[in-house]
């Protein structure tokens, strides 16, 4: 576990881990996986102490800016009434308290066959997403795996024309969220 104090550190740890790697920030996707077993890394590297990326405006959101923020704040409600509609929608209120907006982004896809126990995932056969050789929700299909993506802030930040900044060890750069 890695608690970088900086985004610099952070792109650091995660350059340096690789695969081995994952990020976490509000814990509601990556923390049920790990539970379950599922893609279970080496290193985690935790972004909660990352202050810069909590920003909440309506021109900027942060990475670490949680969904109730996004869903309370006043300023969004009145200039992107989407995005507080969409966040007041996602999931529970316990789960919106943690959830973030780089983490709802980046959620995993989902599959019913993947996102189970690894017991329960050997008895069915591993599917393409983890192990296997064919993806079981569509059988025969050998070469592609059909999980769904369902982070819910994707779309209204599409309808908005949104863009990303990403921060990697080649330096900053900006991604319409579109080629993201």
């Amino acid at each position: 576990y890695h608690r970088p104090a900086t985004v610099t550190e952070a792109v650091a740890l995660l350059a340096l881990h690789g695969d081995d790697a994952d990020v976490v920030a509000g814990g509601t996707d990556l923390l049920p996986n790990y539970k379950n077993r599922l893609n279970n890394k080496g290193h985690v590297v935790s972004l909660g102490g990352l202050k810069t990326l909590r920003e909440l405006g309506t021109r900027r959101l942060g990475a670490l800016a949680r969904l109730v923020e996004i869903e309370r704040s006043e300023d969004l409600a009145r200039a992107l009434p989407i995005l507080v509609e969409t966040a007041r929608a996602i999931s529970s209120p316990p789960l919106r308290q943690h959830g973030t907006v780089g983490g709802n982004l980046m959620l995993d896809t989902r599959c019913w066959y993947f996102n189970q126990a690894p017991m329960w995932r050997q008895s069915r056969n591993f599917c393409l997403k983890a192990e296997g050789s064919s993806c079981l929700v569509v059988p025969n299909s050998n070469d592609h795996c059909y999980a769904t993506y369902s982070g819910e802030l994707a779309a209204a930040l599409l309808v908005l024309g949104a863009g990303l900044e990403l921060e990697g060890p080649e330096g900053r750069r900006e991604v319409p969220l579109e080629d993201f």
